[in-house]
């Protein structure tokens, strides 16, 4: 940064050392101070593209923890060549809860990137939003009950959970174990998706965040299975901690 500075130079340029802690601010302390300002401001946006390469989060999300103007965010993001065509998180309609762990809605879909085990759980808190996806090879009742132990482990054991009508979530295994763990299963009216909004859109934002990361990794068309849980985590720390959208 120092060495483009001095390459880029219109002028004379003197560099000598000054006591920025003194408490009496003369033309060189003045001086300091408005180098300081300026290159911090400049470290700031770096550290806000490095953190956008890892992560492909939203300006509002950058410009909260880099401490940068929205502008500036903003331009990071448009810049960016693989968060063009990702979706934005929208709020739903659906009943959500009161508190955390009072109402999840659970759903399974398909990610052809993550062959050969293609299925992913999804689980969503309607109350704070956090999502927990899970990879499984089919959507059974054991994928279910896999898939909400993890949950649990993140989120504390659920009031309710709303599903839809699948096999694998009328199961007798299924609201076994649901039983066990006093949870309530609510599934929604056949053939409407509707009532699974929130967590359909959740399965849309989880899976668009999956394929920006493995773009920007190099992985078009389907991941190495070495890499599948790495950018699976990293998509469920993306969403769940910094703010979603642009």
């Amino acid at each position: 940064m120092i060495e483009e500075a001095l390459h880029s130079r219109q002028g004379t340029v003197t560099v000598i050392h000054v006591n920025s802690h003194s408490p009496v601010k003369g033309y060189f302390q003045m001086g300091n101070d408005k180098a300081d300002a300026a290159a911090k401001g400049l470290w700031a946006l770096q550290d806000a593209r490095q953190l956008h390469e890892s992560l492909h989060i939203g300006a509002k999300a950058l410009a909260k923890r880099c401490n940068i103007p929205m502008s500036d965010a903003k331009h990071v993001v448009a810049t960016c060549p693989h968060c063009q065509k990702s979706p934005l998180w929208s709020s739903g309609v659906n009943p959500r809860g009161l508190k955390a762990a009072e109402i999840w809605q659970t759903d399974f879909t398909m990610c052809q990137l993550l062959k050969p085990r293609t299925w992913l759980a999804v689980t969503v808190d309607t109350f704070s939003g956090m999502i927990v996806g899970t990879q499984h090879a089919k959507a059974n009742s054991k994928a279910t009950i896999q898939h909400w132990l993890t949950a649990m482990a993140w989120l504390g054991i659920p009031k309710q959970i709303k599903t839809d009508n699948g096999t694998n979530f009328v199961s007798r295994a299924t609201q076994e174990f649901a039983t066990k763990w006093g949870i309530v299963l609510k599934q929604g009216i056949p053939y409407n998706s509707t009532g699974q909004a929130i967590v359909e859109r959740a399965n849309q934002t989880l899976k668009s965040k999956i394929e920006t990361l493995a773009k920007a990794e190099g992985f078009t068309s389907a991941i190495p299975p070495s890499e599948q849980p790495h950018l699976l985590v990293t998509a469920m720390l993306a969403l769940n901690q910094f703010p979603r959208g642009d």
